[in-house]
């Protein structure tokens, strides 16, 4: 019975490894046995990232075991690149790639977001990646740094930070040339090009024109809709971009504070400093604009934030003792309503529709909080400058260890933390439903970016100035020397 037993078990055994060979399969040109891997191809992209143009790849494990491999290729101009296969031979992990015979006329970097299942999770740090192309990669004689030199020192007016990059081959002779663009400021902003011959390694190329436009004197408040901002000079105004129109509107300028003021549903609501102390509510600011005048809470008011259907107020208030205690209301059928009150400090406050967030002092430490439209408080975790949008909590942490500040994002899906982006950031800020804008300290510049739906977007480096940007990223306003200047972003980006 015993040697039955045995024999019945060498039996299966035989039978697994045969099922084993069937998946191996044979590599023509190496002769190494391989094994097929399933994959899902979650997205591919090119690249205009040219710090580094070797491979760069890196694989994280995702649910069920499964792992996402992020491939940054080496630069090419083949359109059409498509994964044919993907391999595993030992630990070395082989993508082969298939590209049409039409040529793109940048050259860039392929970028692949895969998802593997079958390989161990246990060691994913052991594995290779081999890539296995029916095409061939573009190497450079000049780095990215070493083209933004070459040029610097023949221009020492210039910041040594191009606002675009791309690298193309000249139609007339096939080599390879880098083309930078440069914002130089004056009175004007000019966008200044040079062509750099990657080869001879010489500028053969130079071009600039003027991007931006004078609007009015006066200094800036903010964006009140994608083409209207409003401003201060002596009076308050509404100005209308392309109509190239103002309104002013019926406020005494010396009655108001315009660092508090915020926008609901087309109506601005707006701080006044006059005794008593009152919000101004603006209704129908573009025509025949009528002024409301709205009784404030006792107190000092320190934060004003809205969205959607509301709008919410932070007054700092002392009592009869001289305790002070902090207050947050909303706006509620004209007039504001008490939601929540501490004798902690609170240092701003930020909402969402009903929801909103704030960031409260707790001994050395800030937290952020969340309460929503039930006045049900969730604590996010230490930072400061909370943001609420649809998609989760952002906010902003300083990374000692590394000397950064860590934009961190809570996930309003999952409930976690996670880190998004580390850099010197001075400032973020609500762009939109799902959206955010990055504020980054570069030198004495300032470089924008957006994240929208998991994408960190890089704008435009701009001086260290007063900065507005509208929604949909077209427009941009800063102030120079008490002038209005607008910029359409796209005029610097969209042709290059």
């Amino acid at each position: 019975m015993k040697k039955f037993i045995k024999l019945i078990l060498i039996i299966i055994s035989i039978l697994n490894l045969s099922a084993c060979d069937i998946l191996v399969k044979d590599e023509p040109a190496s002769g190494i046995k391989s094994i097929p891997l399933q994959y899902q191809m979650d997205n591919f992209s090119y690249t205009d990232d040219f710090s580094e143009t070797k491979l760069d790849w890196s694989l994280s494990l995702k649910d069920y075991g499964d792992l996402e491999l992020i491939a940054k290729l080496p630069l090419c101009n083949r359109s059409e690149i498509e994964v044919s296969d993907i391999n595993i031979s030992g630990n070395d992990i082989i993508l082969k790639l298939h590209a049409s015979q039409r040529f793109n006329k940048k050259i860039r970097r392929p970028k692949f977001n895969i998802t593997i299942r079958g390989l161990n999770p246990f060691i994913k740090d052991e594995y290779d990646l081999i890539i296995n192309a029916d095409f061939d990669f573009i190497s450079t004689n000049l780095s990215k740094d070493q083209v933004i030199d070459l040029v610097v020192k023949e221009n020492l007016t210039l910041s040594p930070y191009p606002h675009d990059i791309s690298l193309k081959k000249n139609p007339s002779n096939g080599k390879l040339m880098w083309q930078l663009h440069f914002l130089n400021f004056t009175d004007e902003i000019v966008d200044m090009e040079f062509v750099v011959d990657d080869s001879d390694k010489n500028i053969i190329d130079y071009t600039k024109k003027a991007t931006s436009n004078k609007i009015s004197n006066g200094d800036i408040i903010d964006f009140i809709s994608e083409d209207e901002f409003l401003y201060s000079d002596d009076n308050l105004y509404c100005y209308n971009i392309p109509k190239n129109t103002k309104s002013q509107l019926k406020l005494k300028l010396n009655a108001i504070n315009l660092s508090a003021r915020d926008i609901i549903n087309d109506e601005l609501f707006i701080y006044s400093k006059a005794v008593p102390e009152s919000i101004f509510l603006i209704k129908n600011h573009r025509f025949n604009n009528s002024v409301d005048a709205i009784a404030l809470p006792a107190g000092e008011l320190l934060d004003m934030s809205s969205h959607g259907s509301g709008s919410f107020i932070l007054i700092k208030s002392k009592n009869d003792y001289k305790k002070e205690s902090y207050n947050i209301y909303q706006f509620i059928d004209g007039k504001y309503q008490l939601k929540f009150s501490t004798n902690k400090k609170i240092l701003s406050i930020n909402a969402y529709y009903d929801d909103f967030v704030i960031e409260l002092m707790r001994g050395e430490d800030s937290e952020i909080i969340r309460f929503d439209d039930k006045s049900r408080s969730v604590f996010i975790g230490n930072g400061s400058h909370p943001i609420i949008t649809s998609d989760g909590i952002y906010y902003l942490k300083d990374n000692k260890n590394i000397n950064r500040v860590d934009l961190i994002k809570y996930s309003l899906l999952s409930g976690l933390n996670s880190t998004i982006h580390s850099s010197n950031i001075s400032e973020i800020d609500k762009f939109n439903d799902n959206s955010i804008l990055i504020k980054e300290k570069v030198d004495s510049l300032i470089k924008l970016s957006t994240y929208t739906n998991d994408i960190l977007k890089e704008i435009i480096i701009f001086p260290d100035t007063n900065l507005f940007i509208n929604n949909d990223q077209e427009l941009l306003l800063f102030e120079r020397n008490k002038m209005i200047w607008k910029l359409r972003i796209n005029d610097i980006i969209s042709t290059h």
